[in-house]
Parts: structure tokens; C-alpha cells; sequence
């Protein structure tokens, strides 16, 4: 560990790679007192079993997708002007480094490609003209859930001209107020108590799932689904969700077919230093059986 820090406080930038959730955690909180100005990253596996019939967590997906697309903008950031949330990407590499912190099945799983976080990202303050509704449509094409109340992350509820999110890498959720299609004030507040936790200047509103049920992925799914199960993959219920446009139990599993192309974590640290935990061998080959 103490290797690791002297790295962070020189600038590097590290991906380090924990042999299982554990680890990677007892990594996290031990680099946060250790260096406190260098940008720690989680990336963690997905909390289900290679071929599961259920979702990952929310939470969880939405951490994964928060470091995946702030990876993105910082890349993007050495060519433009750096956003808002990459701007501590460009003070990490002035003072201490930067590092995202992962696990031998999370850096094993392939991701969307790194275009896939280009422009998709959209930033909300005070004063904004962007109508309730229509904003609600661009949540659902980012992988929201509409509910009537919000309790988890990528869950959205809109009530008139009050929509409830809860995005993506946030604690809480956000209430936007709109006075008719005006952003007039944006309050995190306490999901269970529905209390008011206090005004925020800005949101970033990112992806929520690494994938999208636009008309083009939904089309590139049907053709991959059809292509390995023959016509009767048109009877199954989920290619009859994708194919409606909904989500389905599961329905991260077939990611790939999804994306014309797929990643991986390293796509997205290019040049940076990757530290392996020790027996990460063992959990290489472990999880290497679990899938086969």
C-alpha cells in the first residue's frame, strides 16, 4: 500500500487491480487518509453470476458507469477543455495522481467502447430552459427507470413540474424544480424522508446503464439475438422487452450485443500504470472456471 501512495503523491496515474471486493475496498479507504487530494475511482464487478437471469445492483452499475465515463472525459480532456466533473482529473495531475481501484472480475468483463460516453453526458443549472418532459424522455434513453418515487439509483419520477432523480455517482437523490419549461432550483434530498438535504449549483446527468435502448442498439440486438438462436429467439421474452423498448431482468448480459464493438477498463487508462494485489493469479484462474 505504501508503494501504491508513494506513486499517487508523485502524480502517477494507477489502475490497481484487488483480487476481490475486499481487498479493493480496504485499498480505497486506506489510499483516502493516506493521500487525500489524489482522485480515487471505484470500479467494481457487477454482484451477479456470469450468465444470471437477474440485473446487477443499480447502485452498483451506476458506480461503474460514474468512473467509465469520467475516464472518458478525462481523456477527452487533453484535447478540449476539460468538464466539469474531469476538472479534478487535470488538478490531480498539478498535485497528487490519480487512481481507479477495481477487481480481477471487474477488469476481466468487457465494456461499452469509449465513444459510447461521448456527448452523452448533460449538465443541468439553475435558469436552464429544458421542459420537464423532455427531459424525462432523455432520461429514459439513458437507461432511467420512471417510478412513482425515487429510491435508487437510475430511478426518475415526474410529478408536474417537479422531477425526482436520482443519477448516477450521487449519494442522494435531486429534486429539479421547473416553473414551466425554466430549471428554477435543483435540492439533493433524503430518499426515505423525502427531507430537504440542500440546494446544488450543477448536475451532471450521465448514462446510468452501459447500454441504450435507442432505435439503433435495439435494431443491433435483435439482428445478434436472432443470428445465435434462429426464429424462435422472437418468441422470447426478452427479445420481446429490447424489442419494445423495455428493460428486462438479466438484460446486461447480452451487453455485447448491444455495441457494435466492445472494451475493456485498460481502453480507458491508456498510459497509466497498472498494479497487480498479490494472488491475483488464483482469482484470475477462478474466475476464468467460473465462466467457462
Amino acid at each position: 500500500m505504501l508503494a501504491v501512495a508513494a506513486q499517487l503523491l508523485d502524480g502517477h496515474h494507477l489502475v490497481y487491480v484487488a483480487r476481490d471486493d475486499s481487498r479493493m475496498m480496504a485499498m480505497h479507504d486506506a489510499l483516502a487518509m493516506q493521500c487525500p487530494d489524489a482522485v480515487l475511482r471505484l470500479f467494481p464487478a457487477w454482484d451477479c453470476l456470469p450468465y444470471d437471469r437477474l440485473s446487477p445492483q443499480g447502485a452498483l452499475v451506476g458506480q461503474r458507469v460514474e468512473t467509465l465515463a469520467w475516464l472518458s472525459e478525462a481523456q477527452a480532456s487533453t484535447d478540449t477543455n476539460p468538464a466539469d466533473d474531469a476538472s479534478d482529473h487535470a488538478r490531480a495531475k498539478q498535485t497528487a495522481g490519480s487512481i481507479v481501484l477495481t477487481t480481477v472480475n471487474a477488469i476481466l468483463q468487457r465494456v461499452p467502447p469509449t465513444s459510447y460516453f461521448q456527448d452523452r453526458s448533460r449538465i443541468l443549472k439553475a435558469g436552464d430552459v429544458t421542459g420537464p418532459a423532455r427531459l424525462a424522455e432523455f432520461l429514459s434513453m439513458q437507461g432511467y427507470l420512471r417510478t412513482d418515487t425515487v429510491r435508487e439509483t437510475g430511478e426518475f419520477a415526474l410529478r408536474g413540474g417537479i422531477l425526482d432523480i436520482y443519477p448516477a455517482g450521487h449519494d442522494m437523490p435531486v429534486r429539479l424544480d421547473f416553473f414551466g419549461d425554466e430549471l428554477e432550483a435543483l435540492r439533493s434530498f433524503d430518499a426515505a424522508t423525502q427531507r430537504n438535504a440542500g440546494a446544488l449549483a450543477s448536475i451532471n446527468l450521465r448514462p446510468v446503464a452501459e447500454f441504450q435502448l435507442d432505435d439503433a442498439s435495439i435494431e443491433r440486438f435483435r439482428s445478434g439475438y436472432r443470428g445465435a438462436f434462429g426464429a424462435v429467439a422472437t418468441r422470447d421474452a426478452l427479445y420481446e422487452s429490447v424489442s419494445t423498448g423495455r428493460m428486462h431482468p438479466g438484460i446486461e448480459h447480452w451487453l455485447p450485443l448491444f455495441h457494435e464493438s466492445m472494451a475493456s477498463l485498460t481502453d480507458y487508462c491508456a498510459g497509466w500504470k497498472i498494479v497487480l494485489d498479490h494472488e491475483v493469479d488464483a482469482a484470475v484462474a477462478a474466475r476464468f472456471q467460473q465462466i467457462s
